[in-house]
C-alpha cells in the first residue's frame, strides 16, 4: 500500500535540513549507476544512454519511496556477473 499521508503535513521548513543530504546521495548514487554502466560497456563492448540511465534510476528511485521500499544504485558486480552467466540486453532472444 502507497504511504500518501506524508503528503497531507508536508511543510518545507520540515524538509529544508536534509535537502543538501539528499542531494548529496542522488548525486553519489548517480555516479554509482554511470560507472557500472561503463564497467558493463566495457564487458559487452556496447556504449549506454546516460541521460536514459539517470531519468530511469531518478523515477524508479522516487516511486520505491513512495512505497516505502529501499533506493537503489547500479551494482557492478551483480552486472559482471549477469554478463558472465549470458545476459546481454533486455528481451534478447539471441
Amino acid at each position: 500500500m502507497p504511504h500518501l499521508e506524508m503528503f497531507g503535513w508536508f511543510k518545507l521548513s520540515f524538509v529544508m535540513p536534509y535537502i543538501f543530504t539528499a542531494f548529496t546521495l542522488a548525486l553519489l548514487g548517480g555516479i554509482d549507476s554511470l560507472l557500472t554502466s561503463v564497467v558493463a560497456d566495457n564487458f559487452t563492448k556496447t556504449r549506454h544512454k546516460p541521460n536514459k540511465e539517470l531519468i530511469g534510476q531518478g523515477i524508479g528511485n522516487s516511486v520505491v519511496a513512495v512505497f516505502g521500499g529501499f533506493r537503489g544504485a547500479g551494482a557492478k558486480i551483480r552486472a559482471v556477473i549477469n554478463i558472465n552467466g549470458g545476459g546481454s540486453r533486455p528481451g534478447y532472444q539471441g
